[in-house]
């Protein structure tokens, strides 16, 4: 997949996240911000992810679940900060 066309894949994964997340459909919403995980885990858009699936998972009292997504939003957002 050429980089143009990755770049738009990975927004589009996460555009239909929050889609789905918007109507409060969080479980066809979560495969999306799974997908970014998976295959774009050091991605921008990763931190937004995992902070919307610790939001999903804090909402259904997931908290030491939702506390593992907030603390890896919380790293990436800090190595991002620190390669500036």
């Amino acid at each position: 997949m050429a980089a143009d066309e990755a770049g738009r894949y990975k927004e589009a994964l996460y555009l239909m996240g929050n889609v789905y997340l918007r109507t409060k459909e969080t479980a066809d919403a979560r495969p999306y911000y799974e997908k970014i995980l998976k295959y774009y885990e050091s991605d921008p858009l990763a931190v937004p992810a995992n902070y919307n699936i610790g939001e999903m998972e804090y909402s259904k009292s997931g908290y030491k679940s939702a506390a593992g997504f907030y603390h890896k939003a919380l790293s990436l957002l800090s190595v991002r900060i620190r390669l500036k």
